[in-house]
């Protein structure tokens, strides 16, 4: 059933990108029909937060299909995420490069070298995430937390928390292949240029806060320093340029990488989605060959297609269900009262809307809404009401409101995971280890967007 499940859905992709390039009137039927079947096949498979979850989304659709038109587009319904989900599916395939070289002993070997205070390893582990994260979405914090455990012991755990989830929020305001961005940009319909660089901008925000409120909140240095014992030291590489080398090719790779996103975009003229797509599946391969590491690629695109597609099916099915809500509530009449009713917004300053919406999505999602769900019909109707926020400003006020979902609320897939790392509660792991940090970066945003409309 696995591989029937991995190859309906990687049909899906294939067909999604193709359909990109061809527009043949078929290809989005078919693609409907493949999205059904993967529905039918891992409808009992689904998490039950998720089903509870899907079982709203489509009798929340079913009210808006039956008070909207009788033309309602069903295809175009199932299909309406298809771009986010391929992004979705396809931007593990990145990680692949990770295991071209060793890696993990070169970066242990750098950390054990020049990591003394309880501040510089936050700082490292802080930067190290954030640069992972182009890579490997969340799959980093696991990566990391195995990768930095042997030093991590000589410090106390609540810095390895901190700098985990705060280094990996630091991207979700630009990287192409985050999820909260992707749908940002198609339901708010900004391109990624215009995002990247406003977003860049609000990361080093974001990372200048994590450093002000890190120095701060992590506990002080124990008066003796921490060495490093003959079993440390003998994981450091004897050769240092070695080291420095391998670091080097894995941050050209990753800039490459970006490169050639912004060329594709720019010169193929297609949507983030799709030329994402294509880097996630062909540049890993490129690089395999340049590096002579097929045999490494091979076998991890096999794992992939084996186990990551197949595992994935809960998410298809979510997003799928996602974009069905949205394409409903969009056709809905409903739209019309729910904008009528938001009309009030305009008795508030533009500044206070934003942290109004970044209040919204964050109370929801501590009740267990999803922050995609509260995002996309927010986008659907402020986008069409005049609240003062410019697209770019709207977008990154949710994106916002996504950053406070993944640090505080218990539903977050990192806390759900730094939870299972370190054996503590999701309240722990959320609001009492990041609260301080999100309500600093919170009012930093709403500031910074202050500022930038009077400029």
């Amino acid at each position: 059933m696995s591989k029937l499940k991995s190859g309906l859905i990687a049909l899906f992709i294939t067909l999604f990108v193709l359909n990109s390039f061809l527009h043949l009137a078929f290809l989005p039927t078919v693609m409907a029909v493949l999205a059904g079947l993967v529905f039918c096949f891992s409808v009992r498979e689904l998490k039950p937060l998720n089903r509870k979850m899907i079982i709203l989304l489509l009798i929340g659709s079913g009210f808006f299909i039956w008070s909207g038109p009788s033309n309602f587009n069903w295809g175009h319904a199932v299909i309406e995420n298809a771009g986010i989900v391929t992004l979705l599916l396809t931007a593990p395939m990145l990680g692949i490069i990770l295991y071209y070289a060793p890696y993990e002993t070169v970066l242990l070997s750098f950390a054990n070298r020049y990591i003394r205070t309880n501040y510089v390893f936050y700082l490292m582990t802080l930067c190290l995430v954030a640069f992972l994260c182009v890579l490997m979405n969340l799959a980093t914090i696991p990566f990391t937390y195995q990768l930095l455990a042997p030093i991590a012991a000589k410090y106390p755990p609540v810095i390895l928390q901190r700098a985990l989830t705060r280094g990996f929020i630091l991207n979700l305001f630009w990287a192409p292949n985050l999820i909260c961005v992707a749908v940002v940009l198609k339901y708010v319909h900004i391109s990624w240029q215009e995002l990247a660089g406003v977003g860049l901008a609000f990361s080093v925000l974001a990372f200048i806060g994590a450093c002000a409120v890190g120095k701060y909140d992590n506990p002080p240095d124990e008066s003796c320093p921490k060495g490093q014992s003959a079993a440390e030291q003998s994981q450091v590489l004897d050769g240092k340029s070695e080291s420095r080398g391998y670091l080097f090719s894995l941050f050209v790779q990753v800039v490459l990488i970006l490169l050639a996103l912004v060329t594709l975009i720019h010169y193929v003229g297609k949507s983030i989605y799709v030329i994402l797509a294509i880097i996630a599946l062909g540049i890993p391969l490129l690089f395999a060959f340049a590096l002579g590491k097929t045999g490494i690629y091979r076998q991890k695109l096999i794992h992939y297609f084996c186990s990551t597609l197949p595992g994935m099916s809960n998410e298809f099915m979510l997003f799928i269900s996602i974009g069905f809500f949205g394409y409903a509530l969009a056709q809905s009449p409903a739209i019309i009262f729910v904008q009528s009713q938001l009309a009030v917004l305009n008795n508030f300053s533009p500044s206070v809307l934003v942290v109004i919406i970044i209040a919204t999505i964050t109370g929801l999602s501590m009740a267990g809404i999803h922050p995609i769900i509260t995002i996309s019909s927010l986008a659907i109707t402020l986008g069409k009401v005049d609240i003062g926020l410019s697209s770019v400003q709207l977008a990154i006020s949710l994106l916002a409101g996504y950053i406070m979902y993944m640090l505080l609320s218990p539903f977050s897939s990192m806390v759900m995971i730094l939870s299972g790392l370190f054996k503590q509660n999701v309240y722990e792991m959320g609001l009492r280890l990041n609260g301080r940090y999100a309500l600093v970066l919170a009012l930093l945003v709403a500031f910074a967007i202050h500022v930038w409309r009077q400029i």
